[in-house]
């Protein structure tokens, strides 16, 4: 048909160069970068954090750097949650982006146990385990919906004092950082003169231990375009990476578009905990 319509419209050149670069440029890259991880797991060796006094693969039991404020309050409230055996089971969804832990052996020697009344933890040969685990807890300052608080998700009402301190942490975060917060090439951000700063989120995800995969959020992100990681807890890699690119969030605040860039946690060392704010697109809030 293109032949009997003539030369190809402008329309149809900007998308065959739009797909040319994704199968010279873009896949390879991706490839790259996940092929190296998978190589970095494979030697990577991670040991039991299920308590604050657990062993951290020589790393210090006493991290001294955690910033003072918000940030230590919320991370001793994540370690009492941990030492009380609470943590949350992991939603179907959300675990199938949560990679389980390698040991140092091969992969296959590494199995998935879930309990009904624990988060889903890592077994590997020796006994060791590694909990990780993810729950989402929202606003409830700014988040309305008609159901008023049966729209709530269960961990409000199973850690209010946790669910208040992470929202009080994006709060200072936001108060503390000159606009913009530091953004992931490749999301449209406002100008380095802008004056408006970060709205506060109405959602937020608690992750503990949680290595994820490549993916881009879907479930309750629907619709958000800028959301803000953080990582806490003593540990060593754990960087993020967004379209390929490496990025330290620990005590460091990172904007990145969860919806549409494609992102994903590098192995680590230690206890680690992550926090991402984001507000769906379908979230009511107060004007």
């Amino acid at each position: 048909s293109r032949m009997l319509g003539g030369l190809p419209s402008d329309h149809d050149e900007v998308e065959m160069d739009w797909l040319l670069e994704l199968r010279d440029v873009v896949s390879p890259d991706i490839r790259r970068q996940i092929e190296s991880i998978d190589e970095a797991d494979i030697h990577h060796s991670l040991v039991s954090s299920d308590g604050v006094g657990a062993s951290l693969g020589g790393l210090p039991l006493v991290d001294t750097d955690v910033p003072s404020g918000e940030y230590t309050v919320t991370l001793d409230l994540l370690r009492r949650l941990v030492e009380s055996g609470k943590w949350p089971v992991t939603s179907d969804a959300r675990s199938r982006v949560i990679k389980s832990p390698r040991s140092s052996r091969t992969p296959s020697e590494t199995f998935l146990t879930t309990s009904k009344k624990k988060a889903p933890s890592s077994a590997f040969p020796g006994n060791i385990t590694i909990s990780s685990g993810s729950f989402t807890v929202v606003n409830a300052e700014i988040w309305h919906d008609d159901d008023d608080d049966a729209s709530l998700p269960l961990a409000n009402a199973l850690f209010p004092e946790l669910a208040r301190s992470v929202f009080e942490l994006e709060k200072e975060i936001i108060r503390l950082t000159s606009p913009p917060l530091p953004t992931a090439e490749g999301m449209e951000r406002q100008s380095a003169t802008s004056s408006l700063r970060r709205l506060p989120s109405t959602h937020c995800a608690v992750n503990r231990n949680a290595q994820f995969t490549p993916h881009v959020d879907s479930g309750r992100g629907l619709g958000q375009s800028k959301s803000m990681i953080l990582g806490l807890g003593n540990y060593t890699g754990g960087e993020v990476f967004v379209e390929g690119k490496l990025y330290n969030i620990r005590y460091s605040p990172l904007e990145f578009d969860g919806w549409n860039q494609l992102h994903w946690t590098a192995p680590f060392n230690g206890e680690r905990y992550s926090l991402v704010w984001f507000t769906p697109e379908v979230s009511h809030k107060d004007s």
